[in-house]
């Protein structure tokens, strides 16, 4: 059985106003350097939301859509999200000031109480 070739997506906004869901508490995002548009087509339902986000930042995936790890932060920020873990692979989490461009690694963002 051949796999689809389309799976069909939607902007999170949309799909969240279409079920009457006014929030999330969790978003993951590790899409290859494309977190940033999955993220902005949520922007609503992020902005009203105090949802605890996990993504990537994965620098030569960015490079190639010509963004730098900047722009990720700066969209959060705008969000209101203003505490970021970083997450290195094989050690403990610690809390940065910012997203760290020479360091490719998963990030948790959240909104400060």
């Amino acid at each position: 059985m051949p796999f689809p070739t389309d799976a069909g997506s939607s902007r999170s906004n949309e799909y969240a106003d279409e079920r009457g869901l006014r929030a999330v508490d969790f978003v993951k995002a590790d899409i290859e350097g494309d977190e940033l548009g999955a993220l902005s087509g949520g922007e609503r339902l992020l902005r009203r939301s105090d949802a605890v986000i996990a993504f990537e930042i994965n620098i030569p995936c960015l490079k190639a859509r010509h963004l730098e790890p900047r722009a990720v932060e700066d969209f959060l920020r705008g969000c209101g999200y203003t505490e970021f873990l970083q997450v290195p692979v094989h050690r403990g989490a610690r809390k940065v000031a910012h997203l760290w461009p020479e360091l490719g690694c998963d990030y948790m963002a959240f909104k400060s109480d």
